[in-house]
Formats: structure tokens, sequence, C-alpha cells
């Protein structure tokens, strides 16, 4: 699991990534509730519901007693860190071998010249990696080293 400050920055400026967190026992979290200079990582380490089906309690490792109210709070408080595998069941309608040949493609530059290895290639993570691609795919923006940014499309001009 990357957990670099590139990947949490990464991951915190992914906005779209951040809205579809949905809480699950052993998801990675980062956040900086804890100390002025620096995120702590937190593994989610417990889920407790009332009769309602309401979160009452959520713990998270690495800190004694740390705990969200309820999901709610602990998005507002938490930056998602999601594992390769979160980030890859993301592309939907695709097959593990289909998921591989997609990102060969993206990678060496088959589909799209103009970004390929060059662009693919200063990911130092699977993580950072698939995030990169996830973005691309789903919502056609790419990093650009400070925040995800729309990739204009280039028009052809007659």
């Amino acid at each position: 699991m990357d957990t670099s400050k590139k990947n949490i920055k990464m991951c915190e400026k992914a906005k779209e990534i951040q809205k579809e967190w949905h809480l699950n026992i052993g998801d990675y979290s980062a956040s900086d509730n804890v100390s002025l200079f620096s995120k702590t990582l937190f593994l989610l380490t417990e889920i407790r519901f009332n009769e309602y089906n309401e979160y009452v309690h959520i713990s998270l490792g690495n800190v004694s007693g740390m705990s969200c109210v309820d999901e709610k709070a602990c998005r507002q408080t938490h930056i998602w860190l999601p594992t390769q595998d979160q980030l890859q069941e993301m592309i939907v309608n695709s097959t593990p071998i289909g998921l591989i040949k997609v990102m060969y493609n993206r990678v060496y530059g088959a589909v799209e010249p103009k970004l390929g290895f060059s662009y693919y290639g200063k990911f130092t993570s699977m993580e950072q990696l698939w995030l990169a691609f996830v973005m691309k795919e789903k919502y056609n923006k790419i990093w650009d080293g400070e925040g995800w940014k729309e990739e204009k499309k280039n028009e052809q001009k007659n």
C-alpha cells in the first residue's frame, strides 16, 4: 500500500474518487486531525451499527481510541487511500485480462500516443498508476503534479 505524500495528495485531490468511498473494514485513510505537521495513516478496523442500521462507532487503527461517529464524519476528516484492487473494481464491465489489455494500450500509446509512457511512466507505485488510469478512464482527468485537470480534446481545424 502506497502511503507516500504524493499518493495521499493525489487521492485527496481526486474528489470524484473520494465521493465513491463507502467505508469498509480494511480501508486505508489519512487525516491531519491527529498531528498538525503531517498526515496520520489509519486502517478501518471496526464498524458498529445500532438497531436502525445507522453507524454508531467506526474504529480506526493506529491511534488508540480514534473513531468517527458516522460515515459522513469520517469522510469529512479523512482522505480515502484506495488500494489497487479497489481502483481496479471502479472500471466496470471489465475482466482482469481486459483491464490489462486496456492498461497496456494506454501506457504504450496505442490508444493515445500523446499520453502513453511519458505520462503513466512518472507514477511510482501501482496505486498511483491505477488512480491515474481510473481518473483518465472515468473522468477524463490527468494529474499535473498539483491536481487533476480535465484533459482537453485536440480540435482538428479544416
